[in-house]
């Protein structure tokens, strides 16, 4: 493990915002995901050790984290903390739904776009990046 990661995370450690995310990125790349809800069918906790430590602290600290950080204001106008995660993964990975398909028509402050709009704008800006399995049968994310 990395020296600037000071202990392993955990499920039970992480945020809302977090869980959300990550529970978003495990079940877009599950090809064996139930149907249903995927956030009660156990798949979440049977992958989620899969993923490499390094990326799970890239994906919170370099993409949660910052992300909330940046956008504080527009979040408290939109969901809550564990659908505004899953939405940021959607989003930022034009998936077919997210920010922009949840009825946060309001405009957002200082802007002519919808709340909805403007978080699916700046979750562009982030790119895409997704989980893969790497030859040792972890999961790691792309850049």
């Amino acid at each position: 493990m990395k020296p600037w990661i000071a202990k392993p995370i955990t499920i039970e450690s992480l945020s809302l915002f977090e869980k959300g995310y990550i529970t978003a990125a495990l079940w877009t790349m599950d090809d064996d995901a139930p149907s249903g809800e995927f956030s009660t069918s156990g798949r979440f906790e049977t992958l989620f050790p899969l993923i490499d430590q390094e990326s799970l602290f890239t994906m919170i600290e370099g993409d949660c984290r910052k992300f909330q950080e940046e956008n504080k204001t527009l979040l408290a106008l939109a969901g809550d903390d564990s659908q505004n995660g899953h939405d940021f993964y959607l989003s930022r990975n034009r998936h077919g739904c997210g920010f922009w398909d949840r009825g946060y028509e309001h405009n957002a402050p200082n802007s002519t776009l919808s709340i909805g709009d403007t978080l699916t704008d700046i979750c562009h800006t982030y790119g895409e990046s997704d989980l893969y399995y790497g030859d040792d049968g972890k999961l790691y994310i792309s850049p």
